[in-house]
């Protein structure tokens, strides 16, 4: 019996096309996990909720983490291959960007390995980055949040590979070439 997981993780940036890239891999009949972080963004603006990044980084933490670990469990024992856009280890990154201590929940998770490796990571891609009314960081800013990112990958110790910066066709066959 295969004991490793089932979810790839496509972390990185923000605006370096995790998301298309993750859009494209379910095309190809993968299952995917969408970016927890943006579904609770467009959440609370639809609500006019306040647990956004830049009005209550805690709150939204707090809600980042119960929807990935939520999101994460329905494909627990799903057996085929998942990838996830984005996951506990951006979460950790978001908390130690606020410098405070990740709820113990999100510990626990990072704990049990819960990722397939290697971590597919998309670096920094100034010709491609939008703003938008979810992504409202700067490219200096998405610069530091990916360094952030490589920091707890390398703290946790798993393995990561760069996917090039090339289309997302070519990325696709990228990831799909590395899996098989």
């Amino acid at each position: 019996m295969n004991n490793k997981p089932s979810i790839y993780l496509i972390t990185g940036a923000s605006g370096a096309g995790k998301t298309s890239l993750i859009n494209a891999i379910s095309e190809r009949n993968y299952s995917i996990i969408k970016e927890s972080g943006r579904i609770i963004v467009e959440e609370q603006l639809r609500t006019s909720g306040t647990a956004l990044p830049w009005k209550d980084g805690l709150a939204f933490g707090e809600k980042l983490v119960d929807h990935t670990i939520t999101s994460m469990k329905k494909y627990k024992e799903h057996g085929n291959v998942v990838f996830s856009d984005r996951g506990l280890v951006d979460n950790i990154a978001w908390f130690n960007s606020l410098k405070v201590n990740p709820p113990q929940k999100l510990i626990n998770a990072i704990k049990a390995r819960p990722y397939r490796e290697p971590i597919f990571v998309l670096a920094p891609w100034q010709e491609i980055y939008v703003q938008d009314e979810i992504r409202n960081k700067s490219f200096n800013q998405a610069l530091d949040e990916y360094d952030a990112i490589m920091t707890e990958l390398a703290n946790l110790g798993w393995e990561t590979i760069q996917v090039p910066k090339t289309s997302i066709h070519s990325r696709v066959e990228f990831i799909e070439n590395y899996i098989s």
